[in-house]
């Protein structure tokens, strides 16, 4: 196996897939939300978003966290699989979610890294995506949390900002910084002044 993609079997990693997917509407519905259906490649994007992260970890240590009302089709694309599903009876939004995982996580694993990902993002380049994950994984063992910062492309207010500290380390390669500050979804000229200079990340 290539180095870059050693497992990382002293973490886990949680798929947050309980959304509604209401902003895919009308090709997703309650029944089926966006996490189920396949809009960016051959499968749906909880299972690539799975096998996504399946290079740096054993598959009972991939956690997927789903409404109850999907079991079926979670069960349909996991089939063959040991990922770990957790069912919420409702969705509670993102810290719940969280939170019941990492319970899980505890209890079978210990006090381990933890990476939390959601279930519908694209992700270009998977291998250098592995790379901050690794990078990530490794800092947050000393303590605290780790977050992952895009550089953004434009003036987008549908996003939260990060505001890049002073960089104080880097692994494998990736330059880590410390957090100034998280920036609430900003008005157009707020987002345009944060492009323009250039210290500050889609959350």
């Amino acid at each position: 196996m290539d180095k870059r993609e050693m497992r990382t079997n002293h973490s886990a990693f949680v798929i947050m897939g309980g959304g509604s997917g209401t902003r895919f509407w009308p090709l997703s519905r309650e029944t089926k939300p966006k996490q189920f259906l396949n809009i960016l490649g051959q499968r749906p994007l909880i299972e690539e978003t799975s096998l996504r992260i399946s290079p740096l970890a054993d598959e009972e240590r991939i956690y997927l966290v789903i409404n109850r009302a999907h079991r079926e089709l979670t069960h349909e694309i996991s089939k063959g699989r040991r990922f770990q599903i957790l069912e919420e009876p409702s969705g509670r939004n993102t810290a719940p979610c969280i939170g019941l995982a990492a319970i899980h996580i505890k209890r079978k694993w210990g006090d381990v890294p933890m990476a939390v990902l959601p279930a519908d993002h694209f992700i270009g380049d998977e291998e250098l995506f592995r790379a901050i994950l690794r990078a990530g994984i490794e800092l947050s063992q000393g303590g605290g949390i780790v977050t992952i910062g895009i550089p953004p492309t434009k003036p987008e207010t549908g996003y939260g900002y990060i505001k890049r500290g002073r960089r104080c380390d880097s692994i494998g390669g990736q330059e880590i910084f410390e957090v100034d500050r998280f920036v609430e979804k900003p008005d157009e000229k707020r987002a345009r002044l944060y492009l323009k200079e250039g210290n500050y990340l889609w959350n």
